[in-house]
């Protein structure tokens, strides 16, 4: 079971090339493989998201290969500039490849794809990616990922246990939320934020918007969950009080 994240650390975000490099460099896949993992996550939240450390793991790119797909992709990987890698985990159905990208412009970096074998249930995102089923998804937290306090992993499994549909994950913006901090949010801009301090003020001193200088937004609490149908719910209810 990997450690518990400082929260003096939330806030931080991933490099934004390393992402950009990877999802290039596995485009050609987009077709026949489903992701799992970060990625899945990643692609389940809503498109042009802050890329949060502690909301989806990037580390490396876990991927399922249809059984019917293993063939083409595996010839696919060497063309694409990747090269397999010894682990101790490597078996039948398991195998790792790596990519070292050297873009004159950053250090160089690796990108690493952890490749699964078989056939599982997904769903397709706008991005044209197809990912693991959010609850199936869930369960590999047991095996075969570790990052099992990751934002969106907790989002998910609040979600589903409140009787959310898992394809209703798709889009959710609590897939990107700490479920620990209160949420910010300018009524002139539309500017929200958990972490106001990023934006040069500090915890003790007044939040102000980061979209409107000195406006101060509302502070409306710590993230509720609520699952598509008690949002409906609430719809109702507040065009009946209008009325």
């Amino acid at each position: 079971m990997p450690n518990k994240p400082n929260p003096e650390r939330y806030g931080e975000t991933w490099l934004q090339y390393r992402i950009d490099w990877a999802l290039e460099a596995i485009d050609a896949l987009k077709p026949l493989v489903v992701l799992s993992g970060g990625f899945a996550w990643h692609f389940m939240s809503p498109e042009d998201h802050i890329e949060y450390k502690h909301a989806h793991d990037h580390k490396d790119v876990d991927i399922y290969i249809p059984k019917a797909n293993i063939g083409m992709v595996m010839g696919m990987l060497p063309t694409l500039g990747f090269e397999k890698v010894r682990t101790k985990h490597d078996n039948a159905d398991f195998r790792r490849y790596e990519q070292v990208i050297e873009d004159g412009e950053h250090p160089p970096f690796r990108i690493t794809l952890d490749l699964f074998d078989g056939d599982v249930e997904s769903v397709e995102t706008p991005s044209g990616w197809k990912v693991v089923k959010p609850d199936l998804l869930l369960t590999f937290y047991k095996t075969h990922h570790s990052s099992v306090y990751c934002w969106a992993v907790q989002a998910a499994k609040i979600l589903l246990d409140k009787g959310e549909i898992p394809e209703n994950l798709v889009g959710r913006r609590e897939l990107l939320a700490c479920p620990e901090r209160d949420i910010f949010f300018c009524t002139k801009c539309g500017w929200s934020s958990q972490f106001p301090e990023h934006f040069g003020f500090t915890s003790h001193k007044i939040p102000k918007c980061g979209g409107c200088g000195n406006y101060v937004p509302l502070n409306i609490g710590k993230p509720t969950y609520k699952t598509m149908n008690q949002c409906e719910a609430e719809i109702v209810r507040l065009r009946k009080e209008i009325k």
